[in-house]
């Protein structure tokens, strides 16, 4: 977790709450800091919207302040969005798809990489608003809030891909001391560089996490989990078990799942330091509603096909926080 993302939330919600702004209606206050307020985006009528930003010589927000609420609203938004998705990959590499199962677990974990990003100080703002009405200025596809050693949120473009995304990553390990890497993380870049026949060395490390799209590329456009090593067995009809195509599923499930128990663990840990913050409750539907936009599926039903008992817990936990 960033070292300054507790002492943010709870920046983010002494400014939603502050006494001296009970000159102005709660409502009007979230307005302005653009919370609240009818706005059709691409179809949707948005009643709880991303934050805006506007181009002074760098990107900035009227929001700035409030950023540490919002990585929050990621952080458990990307946890709920990957169960579906781990549920799904379960299903499908039962039933011996294993390369299905692999887009699914992919997904799951590049969910899960931007609860990662935002416990870790760089939360996604795919749905950039413009908060300039008349002179609207020209906003890049999405934007990385990124939180500084000061305490205080800078902003960067983001493009829409893959890779650019993961890359974010090898920027949080290059932040963090080697033995603060978790080690599932390792672990899995390890058998990523395998795969791409190098070795895990910390001079590669961002050459091995921007490969990791690649898994997905080939499972959802080439119907396969795998590379030239699988590709006699495959002309044989001889795919099993013991494959490489199931290894491959296998070891995106683990990942997946100990991604999920990860981010679930410091979402958690942030829980019980802001439940008694005072103001909180004032702001918590706010939470469950940015949680919920954009819409996903989701079911409510415990315990859920997660394969692990552990990630059932803290879930139920979770949800029973945010009620939902």
């Amino acid at each position: 977790m960033h070292i300054n993302l507790i002492s943010n939330i709870k920046k983010s919600l002494k400014v939603m709450t502050d006494e001296d702004r009970r000159d102005q209606t709660y409502k009007e206050y979230l307005a302005k800091i653009g919370m609240v307020g009818d706005c059709p985006n691409e179809g949707f009528h948005v009643t709880e919207r991303e934050p805006r930003f506007y181009k002074d010589s760098n990107l900035c927000s009227p929001q700035q302040d409030f950023f540490g609420f919002y990585a929050l609203r990621n952080a458990i938004r990307g946890c709920l969005v990957s169960c579906r998705f781990i549920e799904g990959g379960n299903l499908l590499n039962t039933s011996g798809y294993y390369a299905l199962s692999t887009i699914a677990y992919y997904s799951a974990a590049f969910q899960l990489l931007t609860s990662f990003l935002a416990i870790n100080g760089k939360t996604i703002v795919q749905y950039p608003v413009n908060s300039l009405i008349n002179t609207p200025s020209k906003l890049p596809e999405q934007i990385c809030a990124k939180l500084t050693r000061n305490n205080r949120w800078n902003f960067e473009g983001l493009g829409l891909s893959h890779k650019q995304i993961w890359s974010l990553l090898a920027c949080v390990f290059a932040e963090s001391y080697k033995d603060s890497i978790p080690s599932f993380f390792i672990d899995f870049l390890k058998y990523i560089a395998k795969l791409n026949n190098k070795t895990f060395e910390p001079t590669n490390l961002k050459e091995i996490i921007e490969s990791v799209p690649n898994l997905r590329h080939q499972a959802l456009y080439a119907g396969f989990g795998f590379d030239r090593i699988e590709y006699e067995n495959a002309m044989t009809r001889s795919t099993s078990r013991d494959s490489e195509i199931n290894k491959l599923s296998c070891s995106l499930q683990s990942f997946s799942q100990d991604l999920l128990s990860y981010c679930l663990e410091e979402v958690l840990l942030i829980q019980a330091a802001i439940d008694s913050c005072p103001g909180f409750t004032c702001v918590y539907y706010l939470l469950r509603a940015g949680i919920g936009f954009p819409p996903f599926e989701f079911e409510t039903r415990t315990p859920m096909n997660l394969d692990r008992d552990d990630l059932s817990k803290r879930m139920r936990k979770l949800m029973y926080w945010i009620n939902f």
